[in-house]
């Protein structure tokens, strides 16, 4: 009986009863017995030869996979004695002649049901787990032959009424390993008639849910999306009857950490950090590192590349000078004291081969231990940190781009899926059709999003915002494509269409509308457990950058964040505090301010990674400032 079936498995539980025979034989000798005529004493050996037959019922749970052709099966047996048969005997041996009439007294044969309450009617329990798999025998596969293996682990005492000697149990336990054949006949029920197709139903602008119609079919397999649904932000479910993009004109500053990490004991450069071979040097700029920062599994790539931008830059400023301070935590420094130095000549190495850049102009020292002896602030003091006589070696990364934003920012999609026969898999598409003037002949549609599966899922989740951060959607309808296949092989499909409004930059100028230009900045970040902003030349030209956007329209939001070290309440507190301080830095106006709060702690980056919670310590500034409009 199945309980749970997916594409070629199933789940399911199983039973079986049948008979077994037992059978035995028991036998020991007793030397040295003094026998009546006899002038020396004798042997006698005992035998004793036992059967029973049981009854014997097998609950099982059974997993079908390989098509179902294979099963994996394990249970409990438990058996009764319905049937019991011994025979018993004694065989005397002498080393002298021994009498018949001697022989006859001594040796007693009894055969038939002679000690017939041995066993008993005990209930005896196994463990038992097996394999089978079944061989078509015949075109239509009905009929199948089955091989099977199986191995009974006995559990309980097979019998009640056994003699024990002193200081011993009688206890007689049962193991099995069966195997054999069986020969199965498993017709397919007819096939059902496939359903007519779904009518497809554009969205209605004054519907609050997109829904198809509830045509009553007959056909019992069917698939439909019962509900599209848009998901804002706060995670309150809004329905959306349009899909709006809205690109704005962009800038981003994000924080160069000064520092290169080093496992424990170690003073080689860890992989992480992006080498490139001297051949490619003269491709590399710090530039091409911009789209990886919007790519979630990649946060930390631009950060990775911080030699090549330090050697980049060293090359574009000759006059520029590095000194390079390795530390080591509290607890290698009393273990060796050359680590810290070894380190920062690791990082040498790698500018002078890789970028050429003079040693005259790197400086390598080493600065001892740094922290505490705790292992939570060893991984952030195993570094080697640079410093330049120039702030542009070690500037924030800036650039411009187009931040698109898309409400609602995620659609729910609710598929319902009926199948009788069991449902072998099913998909959603996202896509739209290729309209446009500009789009290449030829070009059919473009896909978004893709799922599938073989369990009929509840909802499914499709991140619009994420999709469109790098690409401008088109203006034709979004379209949602549900399609389900049963085990039969019947299949049935459902779609719907939402509306899309896309409202670009150059569209916005051409009209001369109000506009904004969004800048973000993630130029502030903490040591462990502070508040304070370190605040050097380089932290003078952000805030520089920062303010020349802050015009007398402007809004600023001010957000801190903390790692995920600590306790929670704390860091958000921490949070808090961090946003204030780089208020004050800043100096911004409250009639600007539109909102200065802390976050808490961040998941941006990997917090087990020590530049992971560095950068997860740190204040994010956004800036919009309205556009001048022509006259």
């Amino acid at each position: 009986i199945p309980i749970w079936e997916g594409n070629g498995t199933s789940l399911g539980i199983a039973a079986r009863l049948g008979a077994q025979a037992l059978g035995a034989t028991f036998s020991s000798s007793l030397p040295n017995v003094p026998i009546a005529g006899l002038s020396a004493p004798a042997t006698l050996d005992f035998t004793l030869r036992t059967t029973a037959l049981l009854l014997s019922a097998e609950p099982l749970v059974q997993w079908r996979f390989g098509q179902n052709r294979f099963a994996l099966a394990a249970g409990m047996s438990f058996g009764t004695v319905f049937r019991e048969t011994n025979s018993q005997s004694r065989i005397l041996r002498a080393s002298t002649g021994i009498d018949d009439a001697i022989r006859q007294s001594v040796e007693d044969n009894e055969t038939g049901m002679l000690g017939s309450g041995t066993f008993g009617r005990p209930i005896i329990s196994s463990v038992v787990a097996g394999i089978s798999w079944e061989v078509p025998m015949s075109a239509g596969g009905a009929l199948l032959l089955v091989p099977e293996v199986f191995y009974s682990y006995g559990l309980s005492n097979l019998a009640t009424n056994l003699l024990a000697q002193e200081n011993q149990s009688a206890f007689w336990r049962v193991s099995r390993l069966r195997a054999g054949l069986a020969l199965k006949f498993a017709p397919e029920k007819p096939p059902i008639p496939p359903p007519p197709p779904p009518e497809i139903t554009p969205v209605q602008a004054h519907t609050s849910l997109v829904t198809l119609p509830s045509k009553a079919v007959a056909a019992p397999f069917l698939a439909k999306t019962a509900s599209v649904e848009g998901v804002e932000p706060d995670a309150k479910g809004d329905v959306a009857l349009t899909l709006k993009v809205e690109e704005f004109l962009a800038s981003s500053s994000r924080f160069l950490l000064p520092y290169i990490f080093f496992h424990e004991q170690s003073a080689a450069l860890p992989e992480r950090y992006k080498p490139v071979f001297p051949k490619e040097r003269s491709a590399f700029t710090p530039e091409k590192l911009i789209n990886s920062t919007f790519d979630k599994d990649h946060e930390l790539d631009a950060y990775y590349h911080l030699l090549n931008i330090v050697g980049y830059r060293m090359r574009q400023y000759p006059a520029a000078r590095l000194t390079l301070t390795g530390y080591t935590d509290v607890i290698a420094e009393s273990a060796d004291k050359t680590l810290g130095l070894r380190r920062a000549e690791a990082v040498k190495n790698y500018l002078l081969l890789v970028w050429e850049i003079a040693g005259s102009r790197i400086v390598t020292k080493s600065g001892g231990a740094r922290g505490l002896a705790e292992t939570i602030d060893a991984e952030e003091n195993r570094i080697v940190e640079m410093q330049a006589t120039m702030p542009e070696i070690f500037d924030e990364l800036r650039y411009n781009y187009i931040l698109r934003t898309v409400q609602p920012p995620t659609l729910d999609i609710e598929p319902k899926i009926t199948a009788p026969k069991g449902l072998s898999g099913w998909s959603v598409t996202i896509e739209q059709d290729a309209v446009s003037d500009s789009t290449p002949k030829g070009a059919v549609s473009k896909q978004y999003g893709a799922f599938e599966g073989t369990i009929a899922p509840n909802i499914v989740t499709w991140g619009a915002q994420r999709t469109f951060t790098n690409i401008t959607p088109l203006p034709s309808p979004l379209r949602i494509t549900l399609q389900a296949r049963d085990k039969a092989g019947e299949s049935a499909q459902d779609r719907v269409s939402l509306p899309v409004e896309v409202l670009t930059v150059a569209e916005k100028q051409r009209r001369n509308s109000p506009d904004v230009r969004v800048g973000t900045y993630w130029v502030f970040c903490f040591n462990l457990n502070s508040k304070q902003v370190l605040v050097d030349e380089r932290v003078r030209r952000a805030v520089q950058g920062i303010t020349s956007y802050i015009t007398p329209d402007a809004s600023v939001e001010i957000m801190g964040y903390s790692d995920t070290r600590g306790n929670v309440a704390k860091n958000r507190k921490l949070s808090d505090d961090r946003a204030e301080a780089v208020l004050q830095i800043l100096r911004v106006p409250s009639s600007k301010i539109a909102n200065v709060s802390g976050k808490g702690e961040s998941t941006f980056y990997d917090n087990d990674l020590p530049e992971g919670r560095f950068y997860n310590r740190f204040v994010r500034v956004d800036v919009r400032t309205p556009m001048e409009q022509k006259r």
